[in-house]
């Protein structure tokens, strides 16, 4: 296991944020002791390492969510309890990504609506400093390591490549090594096993920072404002389609209460980072400062952000993923995505 990887884990521990199954809320980080028996009880389930969860903790500390009319109980829980949390019933709208959102309505039969924005994609494709790959046309013939082709990270990042190079990654890789993404960093960084790797957020911010063993060679997200002039949206604001068609208002003032968040969190980032950033998986101040980079450089849409033209941007990456084989079709667009203007005119 990567070293930074033991050290968020230690600091997890020490902070008193559960792993895994066992996972505990920070509602004694949100004050909510002293809720006002009038707010709307709701709940938030974050992944651990999320980059968003400095943003829901110092929006949550300074009443993001209050001021709304909410009050906001937010846990950090493995990434199974995470996906499910909106078809078990303990979130109403949540954070989901693209493979959360596609696999409800393909597997589970599950009415999910996407009502907004979260992240854009901070992923990218790495190779080792000294490596003479330039990018995806260089990969021919080279060892490629990926995160499980079930998230949406390996999902998207495929789909784009084969969109913009014209092949499947299987038929002119070497060898291509399906496995976790701290893996990957230790194969790549320690052991010189791959020539390229996949990376989720936490290990793409920690291959951009200064000082990084690593190179990218690939940015999905840059590629994909190339082509649309739209940001690769990784994950969004996922609701319970009867919920959110049943409780605009209730939905609107949560997104209200993110955007507080967001805002505050862009205004101080140094100092969220600072607090938080450990929750986010970073301690080295290298890691410290690409993430506050990213988080000023426009990974945090606005919820007003997402209108007609954003989410059809998105729609379209949801298409080549279709293309490539990982799913049969996309949901409906009219009848699964809420922009922000329509879910305020509803209220």
């Amino acid at each position: 296991m990567a070293a930074n990887e033991m050290q968020r884990r230690e600091y997890l521990k020490y902070a008193g944020i559960g792993l895994g199954a066992s996972t505990v809320g920070l509602a004694g980080c949100l004050g909510d002791d002293d809720v006002d028996d009038d707010l709307e009880q709701m709940d938030m389930i974050w992944t651990e390492g999320s980059m968003s969860i400095p943003v829901a903790l110092a929006g949550s500390e300074r009443d993001a969510w209050e001021r709304e009319g909410i009050s906001l109980e937010t846990t950090v829980a493995g990434y199974g309890r995470y996906s499910q949390a909106l078809q078990s019933g303990e979130a109403l709208i949540n954070n989901v990504n693209s493979a959360i959102y596609m696999n409800a309505h393909r597997n589970d039969g599950y009415d999910m609506k996407l009502a907004g924005a979260t992240e854009t994609q901070v992923n990218g494709a790495f190779v080792p400093e000294d490596s003479d790959i330039e990018g995806p046309e260089d990969f021919e013939d080279q060892v490629i390591g990926i995160p499980p082709r079930s998230s949406g990270t390996s999902m998207i990042m495929l789909s784009l490549i084969q969109d913009e190079f014209g092949y499947e990654i299987d038929e002119i890789a070497d060898e291509v090594v399906e496995t976790d993404p701290a893996t990957l960093w230790n194969l790549m960084t320690e052991q010189g096993d791959i020539d390229v790797m996949f990376q989720f957020t936490g290990f793409t911010i920690q291959g951009r920072a200064e000082g990084s063993p690593v190179r990218e060679v690939f940015d999905p997200d840059e590629y994909w404002r190339d082509q649309t002039g739209n940001p690769a949206i990784i994950s969004f604001w996922g609701a319970d389609a009867d919920w959110i068609d049943s409780n605009p208002e209730m939905a609107v003032n949560f997104l209200r209460g993110w955007q507080n968040a967001r805002d505050f969190t862009l205004d101080n980032t140094s100092d969220v980072v600072d607090q938080f950033g450990a929750l986010a998986g970073f301690t080295e101040e290298a890691e410290l400062n690409e993430f506050e980079s990213t988080l000023e450089g426009g990974a945090l849409p606005d919820p007003e952000d997402w209108d007609e033209g954003l989410a059809q941007s998105q729609y379209e990456i949801l298409e080549k993923m279709v293309d490539n084989g990982f799913y049969d079709e996309v949901p409906d667009f009219d009848e699964f995505v809420l922009t922000f203007d329509e879910l305020t005119d509803r209220a």
